[in-house]
């Protein structure tokens, strides 16, 4: 069935300094940039600069997805108080299996895992980009209208 994927194949790894230039491939790709609340091209300095920050900050987490060793998209958190922003894609190729859900699913259960303490998750999302509005809520995001884009949130249960 289209959607359904096998949760036990797929799993996340910390973003490593030798991801960058897959992150930037992902980040500059058309569908990605429309998608994004910033949608002009990436250079590769400012990408690189932004990376690097990203991996020594104490208020991000960034993952690798992986079906078996093969990436297939990218998930992050930005800590703001209680509160982490989620953004995520999945990999051109990799689009409509159902990945996006599995991403959102398997980064909650890294927080609980990691016992990072927040207690919100949250992830904005354009109104065009309906894919993004249907996996939140298809995994029991809430919506409300924010700022011309929804805001999908989740109260985590420890």
């Amino acid at each position: 069935m289209k959607g359904e994927v096998n949760m036990e194949k797929i799993w996340l790894r910390p973003v490593q300094i030798s991801d960058m230039d897959l992150i930037y491939q992902w980040a500059n790709e058309s569908e990605c940039r429309k998608n994004s609340f910033h949608m002009g091209k990436i250079s590769y300095e400012e990408h690189r600069k932004w990376f690097r920050s990203k991996l020594v900050s104490r208020k991000c987490d960034m993952f690798v997805a992986c079906r078996e060793e093969t990436p297939i998209g990218q998930i992050r958190l930005e800590y703001e108080g209680e509160k982490a922003i989620i953004s995520y894609s999945v990999a051109k190729d990799e689009r409509g299996k159902g990945y996006a859900g599995v991403l959102l699913q398997l980064v909650e259960q890294e927080v609980k895992k990691q016992q990072i303490n927040i207690s919100i998750l949250e992830g904005l999302v354009k109104e065009h980009n309906v894919a993004s509005q249907r996996t939140f809520e298809k995994i029991g995001y809430g919506r409300q209208k924010k700022d011309g884009c929804y805001c999908y949130s989740k109260k985590l249960i420890r």
